[in-house]
């Protein structure tokens, strides 16, 4: 997904979200100089053994990441310049795999509403985003195909003296649900539901993030 869609809808704008690993207050830093902001997935995989009785099977970031063969010392995010799914190492901020590019991970959003409001002269806005979003894995075992809606907001302060502006960025996504299967535990039709949300904090070099309306 693009910045002017967001992550997961919510419109980071215009991919000018660069921090200093100083001032990332959530999420990571990338040797690149953008900010990675944290892909939380909270999922459940439903199918049926062959007794004919419910099985559940519990799917996280870090499932996902073991799930291509990544140590501990990453982290699944959302891009905040071009919106794709990005393994970061969580220490030094170099870039492990798009998997976005490599076709392994996708988030798309498709905003449907939103209001810009608090603009004014000195940089501050508030930006808030709703639509339909679509969540997408493949690897060589495992998969799945999610869809759902999701609520998104850009907050942007008023500009401080020493020309920074501090960003709040967050979306979640509450009703996911499609199917799937992971590390080929089902032999059948599944069901898979749950959740995902993005969350990311810093402060930008004032006036280098506007509201969508204006870019």
């Amino acid at each position: 997904m693009k910045i002017t869609t967001g992550i997961l809808g919510c419109a980071l704008v215009a991919g000018l979200m660069a921090f200093a690993p100083s001032q990332s207050q959530a999420g990571v830093v990338g040797s690149d100089g953008v900010l990675y902001s944290p892909l939380n997935l909270k999922l459940t995989v439903t199918t049926q053994n062959s007794k004919g009785k419910f099985t559940k099977q519990n799917i996280t970031s870090k499932e996902v990441l073991k799930d291509l063969g990544f140590s501990s010392d990453v982290v699944l995010t959302i891009s905040a310049d071009t919106g794709n799914v990005v393994v970061v190492n969580k220490k030094s901020g170099a870039i492990i795999e798009d998997l976005t590019a490599t076709n392994i991970m996708s988030v798309i959003p498709t905003e449907i509403l939103n209001n810009t409001s608090k603009t004014n002269n000195n940089g501050q806005f508030t930006y808030d985003s709703t639509g339909l979003v679509e969540v997408s894995f493949e690897s060589v075992d495992s998969f799945f195909d999610l869809f759902g809606s999701y609520t998104g907001s850009i907050k942007a302060s008023k500009a401080d003296k020493n020309g920074g502006q501090n960003v709040t960025t967050k979306a979640d996504s509450k009703d996911l649900n499609g199917n799937g299967d992971f590390a080929g535990v089902s032999d059948g039709e599944t069901v898979v539901t749950g959740s995902s949300s993005v969350k990311g904090n810093g402060k930008v070099e004032a006036g280098s993030i506007l509201p969508p309306s204006n870019n």
